[in-house]
């Protein structure tokens, strides 16, 4: 894999585009925002900002995320992560940036072994 280095919002990101793959990291998740944005449980998000959000789905990619200090990697379509968001209209401020949350479940996430993404 060729990986890209970029920049979104000030957050760094990794894209892959042969694969048409964007990958981050999120520190921690943000644990309330089922409650916040009325989609129940399980109440935990992911959130991404605007702009490396539309990258993706303007390239049609995959985003990977992982999340914490969890070797995992998460997997979900960038169009499913925006569809999400316009559901249920969960965008939230942080840090005067605007994050695009997504319920963190395996209805919408399919979870990666790191051997399987090559990212040991």
């Amino acid at each position: 894999m060729r990986w890209v280095k970029l920049v979104f919002a000030g957050e760094e990101f990794e894209f892959e585009p042969r694969l048409k793959i964007l990958k981050f990291h999120i520190r921690e998740p943000f644990y309330s925002a089922g409650k916040q944005f009325g989609w129940g449980k399980p109440t935990v998000g992911l959130g991404i900002n605007y702009d490396a959000l539309t990258f993706a789905v303007s390239h049609n990619a995959k985003i990977w995320v992982q999340v914490g200090s969890s070797p995992k990697i998460y997997e979900i379509n960038a169009k499913t992560w925006l569809d999400f968001v316009r559901r249920f209209k969960s965008i939230d401020k942080h840090t005067g940036i605007a994050l695009y949350v997504v319920q963190w479940s395996e209805k919408y996430f399919k979870t990666l072994s790191p051997e399987s993404t090559l990212l040991k």
